[in-house]
């Protein structure tokens, strides 16, 4: 990834002017909400507002990373933003004289700036005073304390001769700036390196998901990032003692997979591993890695299972056998058998069932097929699917798919809401659980979970509204090599 860091110059800010030819493809990733990875941007609610907004340039995600925090979400600030950015609904102003102040926000206080220049604006403070005014808002903790603030607010506006119900209604926004929310500089400052990321992204794609996969602090599982590259045509390859660094590298035009994804391989033996290659030069065989790095039967087993030992040319089964007699000979095989003891005899690998299986296991991820792809078969023919949503608008469909993740949220009445991210061969899928209609799940598996629904659009996103939501029963002749576990 490196020969491509000077995207992150700031002189370059990777594309962030149309003129730039990294501007056009850019801005189609954001406009898909094609965000999975990129940092700030891959939640189901920011890769729904990106689509929502049909972004313009950088400056509208800094808008949308402002619009999802407490304080703008708070008081309805979202969907009256695109409402008014698609056109669908008049920009008004609170008072004629917030038009130049709120002119690139829609007539709305998206920025703690915003409430700074408003307190400016109609109370005639000075910028220190709305700076102090902005800071008891956010810290005061009662209702007296609220009602304090707010008469001392509209006293002063209409001593400026701003009306009572207009200064009530710039307050009620102001008053929730007591939650969490950005001033701009923060949220252009992140929109920057979102954006910087997302031109990475589309750009560059293997690099980019290489470095997402080490990095692996996003809001998803890592094997849900592995689908996503796969989905991109990204292909991997299995970890191996020849060729693998400790992480995730670029190979070519594939990602290999580190060592460190290995699961049960301490550090120690994969710092042996690399540090003698490092000296000594790739290994040669079977041997010759157990002479140079001595790993326990239970690593080598784990080496052997998860391919690292697949440079050697021998099939898996070849390479147990092998081991078990270097041990019963005290040394090589070809010291109790000669060099080509039986040069007739080639054992049949393992089928690619067991393959999958052990790379599940030890990798929590498969690099061939699609995940979902090993469930299909065992589930009812004529389902929906990922790439059906925008043709099936207002329909109800049935579909299935694995969970990438999920959360919850209280409703206005105390009940729990679900929202669950599915995902199928081709993409993700957004899907609500309302209770009454569909009770959440308190613990989410892998799936596959069968979904009936209906379709909703809103604003071009396509979710899928839960009827029934429930652990899909498998066919016993079809039940995949990967055996659904817990979502994580």
């Amino acid at each position: 990834m490196g020969e491509h860091l000077s995207l992150l110059r700031p002189d370059k800010l990777a594309g962030t002017r149309p003129s730039d030819p990294f501007f056009a493809a850019t801005l189609d990733l954001l406009r898909r909400g094609d965000t999975l990875g990129v940092n700030q941007l891959e939640s189901p609610a920011m890769r729904h507002l990106l689509i929502q907004l049909r972004p313009r340039g950088v400056e509208d995600v800094a808008q949308a990373l402002a619009l999802i925090r407490p304080a703008a979400a708070s008081v309805g600030a979202k969907e009256t933003f695109v409402r008014r950015r698609r056109g669908l609904e008049l920009v008004r102003c609170f008072h004629p004289r917030l038009a130049a102040v709120l002119d690139d926000t829609e007539g709305l206080m998206l920025y703690e700036d915003d409430a700074l220049r408003v307190l400016q604006t109609l109370a005639g403070m000075t910028a220190s005073e709305a700076d102090h005014f902005r800071k008891a808002i956010s810290k005061h903790r009662t209702e007296a304390e609220a009602r304090a603030l707010a008469e001392k607010f509209l006293a002063a506006c209409a001593a400026r001769g701003v009306s009572r119900a207009a200064a009530e209604e710039v307050w009620g926004q102001l008053a929730k700036f007591n939650q969490y929310s950005f001033c701009k500089s923060h949220a252009v400052s992140y929109g920057l390196i979102a954006w910087k990321a997302a031109a990475l992204k589309a750009h560059y794609p293997g690099p980019f998901w290489t470095a997402a996969l080490n990095n692996n602090q996003g809001m998803y599982p890592r094997r849900v990032y592995v689908e996503a590259a796969k989905r991109a045509g990204i292909p991997f390859r299995l970890p191996c003692a020849n060729r693998s660094a400790d992480t995730f590298t670029w190979e070519g035009d594939a990602i290999r997979v580190g060592l460190g994804a290995v699961a049960t391989l301490s550090e120690e033996l994969r710092a042996a591993i690399l540090g003698e290659r490092q000296r000594g030069g790739p290994y040669r065989d079977l041997a010759d890695f157990r002479r140079r790095v001595r790993p326990g039967p239970e690593a080598l087993a784990v080496l052997t299972r998860a391919g690292a030992l697949d440079f050697t040319g021998l099939p898996r089964p070849a390479l147990f056998l092998e081991a078990d007699l270097q041990d019963r000979a005290g040394g090589p095989a070809e010291e109790l058998f000669g060099h080509d003891p039986v040069p007739d005899w080639s054992p049949a690998d393992y089928p690619a069932r067991r393959r999958l299986r052990d790379e599940w296991d030890l990798l929590g991820f498969v690099v061939g097929p699609p995940l979902m792809a090993l469930f299909r078969p065992g589930l009812p023919e004529g389902l929906a699917t990922s790439r059906d949503l925008a043709a099936r608008r207002g329909r109800c469909v049935q579909l299935a798919g694995l969970t990438a993740t999920a959360r919850q949220t209280p409703t206005v009445d105390g009940r729990t809401m679900q929202f669950v991210t599915l995902e199928d061969e081709w993409g993700l899928i957004e899907v609500t659980l309302f209770p009454g209609t569909c009770p959440p799940l308190p613990r989410l598996r892998l799936g596959p979970y069968l979904v009936s629904g209906t379709v909703e659009d809103q604003y071009g996103v396509c979710t899928v509204t839960a009827e029934r939501f429930e652990l899909a029963e498998l066919d016993a002749g079809a039940r995949p090599a990967v055996a659904p576990r817990a979502a994580g």
